[in-house]
């Protein structure tokens, strides 16, 4: 169940996010705005004694000053949402010099009723904005003219995908059928570590549990995914009570083997 490459949902999400932001970035700067420059010196060959210099683009500061007005666009809600399943969302902060340890605050700034509106987000989805935020700044990285560049994009989902690989091992994935629910996205991330998501949505699924049974209609999966400490301290509490809603499913290592359910 669990695999190396990031979910189709996941890139279409963080792609169509990083489009429109760079709309919005161009917009504003064929508006007027101006992308603030450092000047950066820096040798040249080995062994020369000149310093060359040269202008850089803070892009990563016009993008900061716009947060607001990136967070109200229609995709960057999917994008997050999409983000909070990304197994290895801490690490990829930490390699972008947030480390998990640290405070993350990202205020919602969605346009919401009510005297909570605009009240600050769940741990889970302030450190899945603040990925999104490094994400879009990477893509963008040195540029001026804000164009989300094929190879730019990829490679930064690439960096993203190495987080997910190195924290893709010794985990345990159980998986179970649903019934009767229906869901308007392709995932639906209830906790962390737990998704509910359409059959297609998910990789590396062994047919038996994308058919969901002979004579089975539509059904959705529900997974729970375990890592190894997770797993060392007893799924205490709160892991075990989720595990006790999906009772009956099926098991998955991280290689997708599977442990027939008839032999439990």
């Amino acid at each position: 169940m669990r695999s190396t490459e990031l979910s189709a949902v996941l890139r279409t999400a963080v792609t169509e996010f990083v489009g429109a932001a760079g709309e919005l970035l161009r917009a504003d700067v064929a508006g007027g705005a101006e992308v603030p420059f450092e000047l950066a010196s820096y040798r040249g060959r080995s062994g020369a004694k000149a310093t060359l210099y040269s202008y850089e683009p803070l892009t990563r500061a016009f993008i900061a000053e716009r947060e607001g007005e990136l967070a109200r666009l229609p995709e960057h809600g999917a994008a997050v949402s999409a983000l909070q399943s990304l197994h290895g969302l801490d690490r990829y902060l930490a390699s972008r010099g947030l480390a998990p340890g640290e405070e993350i605050i990202a205020t919602d700034m969605r346009p919401r009723s009510g005297a909570r509106g605009r009240s600050k987000r769940a741990l889970s989805d302030a450190r899945a904005r603040a990925a999104l935020s490094e994400l879009l700044a990477d893509v963008f990285e040195g540029q001026s003219d804000f164009d989300p560049r094929p190879e730019c994009v990829e490679a930064a989902l690439e960096r993203l995908q190495r987080a997910e690989l190195a924290d893709a091992t010794d985990t345990v994935t159980i998986l179970a059928t649903l019934h009767g629910v229906a869901i308007a996205s392709q995932e639906l991330a209830v906790a962390e570590g737990l998704t509910i998501a359409m059959p297609d949505a998910l990789c590396d699924l062994p047919e038996a549990a994308r058919a969901g049974g002979a004579g089975q209609v539509e059904h959705l999966l529900v997974a729970l995914v375990l890592d190894g400490q997770a797993r060392a301290q007893g799924a205490a509490g709160e892991a075990s009570g989720r595990e006790a809603a999906i009772a009956g499913g099926r098991e998955f290592t991280s290689s997708s083997s599977c442990i027939d359910p008839e032999r439990r």
